[in-house]
């Protein structure tokens, strides 16, 4: 039958036995990593699971390095009649050479072309999204920030900018004309 005591003192200190019954299986972890374009815009991906498995994974735009994706019942299965473990993505996001992440917006350089600064003209720039035409307005100086509206992280209902930071440069610095101008000109 048992000690009473220990009863009385297993319900007053959380303590006795578990009753054997059916438990979840372990969860998996996984670090997955991902483009930062698939970052801003999200991504439906492949990914193999240690068992072979192959699933199809959905990355919702907007998801940052650190966060985590569950995966219901992807995880192991349970020795004891659960149901299996989840799989946990972690998720770490690539640095990207040419876009920089601002909360919901992206910032990123552009080289223009002297020509184009002093003049005006149209810049085809690379966004997350692809190739997009950015207009120069005329007299544009290096460190002037153009803004394409909602070209930046894709979140449903918070969707944020591209910022261009301007930065000229002179395309053939040893231009015979391009000298002679500067001479020309007086301060």
């Amino acid at each position: 039958q048992g000690d009473p005591f220990e009863e009385i003192f297993s319900g007053m200190f959380g303590g006795g036995r578990r009753r054997p019954g059916p438990r979840k299986g372990a969860d998996m972890r996984y670090r997955v990593e991902i483009s930062f374009e698939d970052s801003v815009i999200g991504a439906k991906r492949e990914m193999t699971m240690a068992d072979g498995r192959v699933l199809n994974i959905s990355i919702p735009a907007g998801i940052e390095t650190g966060q985590s994706l569950r995966l219901k019942s992807q995880g192991k299965s349970s020795s004891f009649g659960g149901p299996p473990g989840d799989a946990i993505l972690e998720i770490i996001v690539r640095t990207s050479k040419l876009w920089t992440r601002d909360g919901r917006d992206i910032r990123m350089p552009v080289s223009v072309p002297l020509k184009t600064a002093v003049l005006g003209g149209q810049l085809e720039i690379s966004t997350p999204m692809g190739p997009l035409s950015l207009k120069i307005p005329e007299g544009s100086n290096s460190g002037a920030v153009l803004r394409l509206r909602n070209k930046g992280v894709q979140t449903p209902g918070n969707i944020g900018h591209l910022y261009a930071k301007l930065e000229v440069v002179i395309e053939d610095p040893k231009d015979a004309r391009l000298k002679e101008w500067a001479r020309g000109y007086d301060v």
